[in-house]
């Protein structure tokens, strides 16, 4: 595939993900946010907005919001799931480590791994810049992703998920690389999509470079912005991260 989130594999994007528990999520992010933000929250940037499953939840309690994604297809997608709310949201098409505004915010959010996309140092010091960039002070950028310490001592196995509905039924199979000299997991993900009713199949293969991380190099490219971890713990979670926790949630602030 040339891109990740094609036309094709976003169209059946939210059936892949119907069981994700995204009030639960957005409850907590935003509840993060509010705890550590010394002021109110009223315009929000999220870096990777995707179908604007998470936005959907944040949307009445802020004034604005802005969603950046790479795929104008999943924008699609987000702009008509979010039709209720269009006289509050900004779509924006770009690559987030190219992104300029010209806009301060709030704060910024940044979830389902997306900094753990940015597999070269380049690409996350860039990521950080781009946030500090569009930060008011005091704002605060919160995201999730993979945590190098629970990634080593848990290593990945291959996975299979299927799900359906009226019309179609999905099933992805993973499979997944350890390259650790880069601090990267290859995902590698086949999917079959079929008809239900006329028996056609799609195929989709693709692969993600997935990099793990650690507190240090965290803390390390977002200081070189004038950032400061302020929370790091276990993703939907107030613990501490540990090796068992695949995924970590981090806030900052500027």
């Amino acid at each position: 595939m040339s891109e990740v989130f094609d036309e094709l594999y976003s169209e059946y994007y939210d059936l892949l993900y119907k069981n994700k528990d995204y009030s639960k999520e957005s409850h907590y992010v935003f509840n993060q946010i509010k705890k550590h933000s010394p002021n109110k929250i009223s315009s929000l940037l999220e870096l990777g907005c995707g179908t604007g499953g998470h936005a959907i939840h944040w949307l009445p309690d802020v004034d604005t919001w802005t969603g950046v994604d790479l795929s104008s297809s999943m924008l699609a997608q987000c702009k008509s799931n979010l039709e209720k709310f269009k006289s509050k949201i900004d779509l924006v098409e770009s690559d987030i480590n190219k992104l300029s505004l010209n806009k301060k915010f709030d704060a910024i959010l940044s979830l389902f791994h997306v900094v753990s996309y940015q597999d070269s140092n380049e690409k996350l010091d860039n990521f950080f810049r781009v946030a500090s960039t569009h930060m008011k002070e005091g704002a605060i950028l919160a995201f999730d992703f993979w945590h190098g310490a629970a990634v080593l001592s848990d290593r990945p196995l291959p996975k299979l998920l299927e799900v359906k509905n009226d019309n179609l039924k999905v099933t992805r199979f993973t499979n997944s690389k350890m390259l650790f000299s880069e601090n990267i997991v290859q995902v590698d993900f086949k999917v079959w999509i079929d008809s239900i009713h006329t028996n056609e199949r799609k195929e989709i293969f693709e692969s993600h470079r997935m990099r793990y991380l650690f507190e240090t190099e965290l803390s390390y490219f977002a200081s070189k912005h004038g950032l400061k971890i302020i929370s790091l713990s276990k993703w939907l979670s107030d613990d501490q991260l540990d090796d068992k926790a695949w995924y970590g949630f981090a806030v900052l602030v500027k």
